[in-house]
């Protein structure tokens, strides 16, 4: 192996040479950092592209494209289904054009002298004209904003870009800013219209991720939003096809250059060339030791690990003795980010270094403009694309290997059972980032819950996935889900097999209920019971070190069985709150938080917020389980229409103290109860113990 890694080595110039003589530098800014406030798609679909990245390509044909499109491609000798999903996406984007909801590709204008590049509304921009943002708490303590309020005129006079006619309408946000670094734009145009006080309003908005949030929602990554004017009511000497910017040009000619058959048998031969030379050497060598020992990959095959054998690898640019340097830092860096996405202790594994000096070192590594002197490793980068490409293999290995940390603690070992036993039957649920199955595990029914297929190679849901079956690991309680085992069969694919409850939720449990007029279904039969059941699960969580916030307490997270056993489930949004660490990255993570009907008006407000956020949703739940009616659906807020008025609703919950009703039958115990849960203070309403010992003690009729 030593051999033909020198052979390797030897022959990487000659590669390079060959593949640098046939390709056009792109000229990609070094200090580009993806954070959602700009609109350089093309260089983040490039950025990805080379961090080995890839997406679906497109449903359109080439007789789809426009004809400008067609004009490009034909250029370079290439048809539409030629192209990888992210040059495709490139191409539209800095060509001024982009797909609608229907699918139909439509054209953007700019103003004249911009690119696409140039179309972003900073949220300065965005206040200057009088519209107001809201804020959206990340887990990193960071704020992302969305369009709170801002009138057609006022969004019309910031934008930067001018749209044709869209057909689809929406009901979300016209405005963000904030993403991710790996974050991959899928533009899309949506057409928001209203009437207000008479008058009409049309502004277009360009989202970049298909199923976006409802309006006055964060959402659970944030992503850029841009508006855009109605091309048709405005002014067209003001606007103009947009400028072509520096990225995809070059990137296309690359493309063409390397599916030319001449060039492609060319760099294939020297390839092969490395093949086989590095093989024979490999071979001599393994010969001259006596034969190769079996690899740690080979030995764990048959146990089908998390981590696929088709992991990144590291560089072959690094030398042995910068590899062990390497895989140090790697490692104590991916039990770092274990502890921070999944939320393990630290303390379960073997530390390589402090956090605090790793956090410098790695910074100093990945920070091509660092002013301390970078390892060798990293002055061996071979280019700008390789550079690109290392750095993000860095971050791709600290989280994978934090994956197999997870694979490997023995909390989930214990949990592990086999992929092949799980039989999968049918569709039980399906949300937005995943999916619940009615299956069968050793002749027993279970639930099995899993991330649906187009999630399953983002690592952040991944992490999140993951951090949730581990809370459950921990969780030990009559009254919250059971959770029955782990499975997996490659890193994509990972299921939580829990326990099946027959009744289902809540939520359709009080709909029949209430279709029926069950006269048993009594605050002394079975209401009594389903409040107890919750406040006790609600007592145990936030009792735990360090305390646990469900987060999401409604009906729908709410199981019932055949014995009527009452349990909690959902914990995708649950929180730990440190009590040593009571700041706003631990007080005001508003990530994918709730459902507004249920959500106390402080997290609403993004105020600092603790345990009693559940508070407030159980005396929501309290409501529920009164009428069988879901929150604001009585008839007189039917009347009013304010379940189709969030924005609305919300006002009147914040400022004017609007709560969900009460039957006229409500036992006066429970009636105090709920309004002492909620409570505008949170301060006043009751804990969770407070709770049980009132239900357990007092005769509620």
């Amino acid at each position: 192996m030593r051999y033909g890694r020198m052979c390797c080595r030897l022959l990487t110039p000659l590669l390079l040479l060959t593949a640098s003589a046939l390709a056009v530098v792109v000229p990609v800014d070094r200090r580009f950092d993806f954070d959602g406030q700009q609109s350089d798609f093309a260089q983040q679909f490039y950025r990805r592209h080379v961090a080995g990245d890839a997406v679906n390509q497109m449903k359109h044909r080439h007789s789809d494209l426009p004809d400008e499109v067609q004009d490009e491609l034909h250029q370079y000798k290439l048809r539409w289904g030629q192209l990888p999903g992210l040059l495709q996406r490139a191409v539209l984007w800095d060509m001024g054009y982009v797909v609608a909801l229907d699918d139909k590709i439509t054209r953007i204008y700019t103003r004249c002298g911009r690119s696409m590049a140039q179309i972003f509304v900073s949220r300065k921009a965005y206040e200057r004209i009088g519209c107001t943002p809201k804020a959206c708490s990340l887990p990193t303590g960071e704020l992302s904003y969305r369009h709170k309020w801002c009138d057609g005129d006022q969004a019309t006079r910031i934008s930067l870009c001018a749209a044709e006619d869209a057909d689809l309408q929406g009901h979300s946000a016209m405005w963000g800013d904030g993403a991710d670094d790996d974050f991959i734009p899928e533009v899309n145009l949506v057409r928001h219209s209203w009437t207000d006080h008479n008058d009409s309003y049309l502004v277009y908005a360009l989202h970049t991720q298909v199923e976006e949030v409802a309006y006055n929602f964060c959402p659970t990554r944030p992503t850029p939003i841009i508006p855009c004017a109605a091309y048709a009511n405005e002014n067209k000497s003001r606007w103009c096809r947009p400028v072509r910017g520096k990225i995809v040009t070059p990137w296309l000619q690359n493309f063409a250059i390397e599916h030319e058959p001449s060039h492609v048998g060319l760099v294939l031969a020297v390839i092969g060339s490395v093949v086989v030379i590095g093989g024979v050497s490999s071979l001599v060598w393994k010969w001259w030791v006596g034969g190769a020992k079996e690899t740690e990959a080979q030995k764990d095959l048959g146990e089908a690990l998390l981590v696929s054998i088709r992991s990144v690898s590291t560089s072959s640019y690094v030398f042995d003795a910068d590899q062990d340097e390497l895989e140090q830092a790697l490692d104590a860096a991916a039990h770092e980010h274990f502890d921070s996405s999944i939320g393990f202790s630290a303390s379960a594994h073997t530390s390589h270094s402090s956090w605090s000096s790793l956090k410098h070192r790695l910074s100093s590594l990945e920070d091509p403009q660092s002013s301390e002197p970078m390892p060798r490793t990293f002055e061996r980068s071979i280019s700008t694309s390789s550079s690109i490409r290392m750095l993000s293999e860095r971050r791709s290995q600290v989280t994978i290997r934090s994956f197999r940390l997870f694979e490997s603690h023995h909390v989930i070992r214990e949990k592990r059972v086999p992929f092949r036993e799980i039989q999968f039957h049918r569709v039980l649920s399906e949300g937005t980032t995943g999916e619940v199955w009615l299956a069968t595990l050793r002749g027993r029914q279970v639930a099995v819950k899993q991330l649906l297929s187009t999630k399953r190679r983002v690592l952040k849901e991944m992490e999140m996935f993951m951090a949730e079956i581990y809370l459950l690991t921990q969780l030990q309680h009559p009254n919250i889900i059971a959770l029955v085992g782990v499975a997996w069969n490659t890193l994509e694919h990972v299921v939580m097999v829990q326990e099946w409850m027959e009744r289902g939720d809540l939520q359709h449990f009080l709909q029949r209920q209430l279709a029926c007029a069950h006269p048993e279904f009594t605050w002394t039969h079975h209401k009594l019971a389903i409040a107890l059941s919750i406040a006790r699960a609600l007592a145990y969580m936030h009792s735990l070190t360090p305390q646990l916030l469900h987060r999401d307490v409604k009906s729908k997270n709410v199981l019932l069985s055949n014995a009527m056993e009452i349990k909690l489930c959902d914990f995708g949004i649950s929180r730990r709150k440190h009590s040593m660490d009571e700041d706003d990255t631990n007080l005001t993570i508003t990530e994918a938080a709730g459902t507004m009907s249920w959500t106390a008006p402080e997290l609403l407000l993004g105020e600092e917020y603790d345990e009693k956020i559940d508070i407030y949703s159980f005396g929501v739940l309290l409501c529920e389980v009164d009428t069988c009616l879901l929150p604001y659906h009585d008839a007189e807020a039917l009347a009013s229409r304010l379940i189709f008025h969030p924005l609305r609703l919300m006002r009147l919950v914040v400022h004017e103290g609007r709560r969900p009703h009460l039957s006229s039958s409500c036992p006066a115990l429970i009636k105090k109860l709920a309004h002492a849960c909620l409570d505008r203070d949170p301060a006043k309403r009751p804990s969770a113990h407070a709770i049980v010992t009132l239900l357990t003690t007092e005769k509620v009729v």
